[in-house]
């Protein structure tokens, strides 16, 4: 499980990682302003309908169907 999870997400965050300070930090510039575009816009987001099945006897790790129809503004 900690290597599934270690190829998963440490080794990719560590390649994004190393992209951040190139081209004069452009790659660290445009995180910045996604993650300030995030923060202001989030609070907009809205969870308008949700369609789940109604059974709920699943077994634990089992897949369940769910839509939903969200407004993400300018996210």
């Amino acid at each position: 499980m900690v290597q599934e999870y270690t190829e998963q997400f440490y080794v990719p965050a560590i390649k994004r990682r190393r992209k951040l300070p190139a081209d004069n930090l452009a790659g660290a510039k445009a995180l910045g302003n996604w993650k300030d575009h995030m923060r202001t816009h989030w609070p907009k987001l809205r969870v308008l309908e949700v369609h789940a099945p109604s059974d709920s006897d699943y077994p634990v790790g089992a897949e369940i169907p769910v839509r939903a129809t969200l407004f993400l503004g300018t996210i």
